[in-house]
């Protein structure tokens, strides 16, 4: 593969890894009642995973021993882990609009998305001081760049195969 291809496409993995471990990891920390969603900590174990495979791909790059089967299967089951985070999340978010502008409008979806809300006391109230708009578009933000992610991968997965298959590192 092409160093400089490898080195901009990994860039980029990592700028995507660094914008889902911060966005997912502020809607954990935001979480006023309860534990945050699993959708929500997996997102967080994902911009985790996506960071290491990233250095690892990079140092790949050097390394003969990390390009050939360990390399490939690395991007493989990345591509896995990133496809089930981003259907994951975009099933729990589904496809609304994140504006609640009418003034005797009760925003069930900001309100009962268990992503959005921010979680329920023991009396199934949600905390009003929650700022779910804000919430609801970092959860868009973080599945749009998961996806984004998903489409590096899936060009450094088919580089690496690749070259594996012509003979190695050149």
């Amino acid at each position: 593969m092409s160093a400089v291809v490898n080195f901009a496409l990994r860039g980029l993995q990592i700028f995507f890894a660094i914008v889902i471990l911060g966005l997912s990891g502020h809607l954990v920390a935001s979480q006023a009642y309860g534990g945050a969603p699993s959708v929500t900590n997996y997102e967080v174990f994902l911009g985790i995973w996506l960071i290491v495979v990233s250095i690892v791909g990079i140092v790949a790059s050097r390394i003969e021993l990390l390009a050939g089967p360990i390399g490939v299967g690395l991007e493989a089951l990345t591509i896995l882990f990133t496809f089930a985070g981003g259907t994951a999340m975009a099933a729990k978010l589904g496809v609304h609009s994140c504006s609640c502008s009418a003034v005797n409008q009760t925003c069930a979806y900001l309100v009962n998305n268990v992503v959005i809300n921010g979680g329920k006391d023991q009396h199934g109230a949600v905390d009003p001081n929650t700022n779910r708009v804000q919430r609801c578009r970092e959860a868009q933000a973080d599945t749009a760049f998961i996806w984004f992610a998903f489409a590096t991968f899936c060009a450094t997965f088919a580089l690496a195969f690749l070259s594996w298959r012509r003979g190695g590192i050149k």
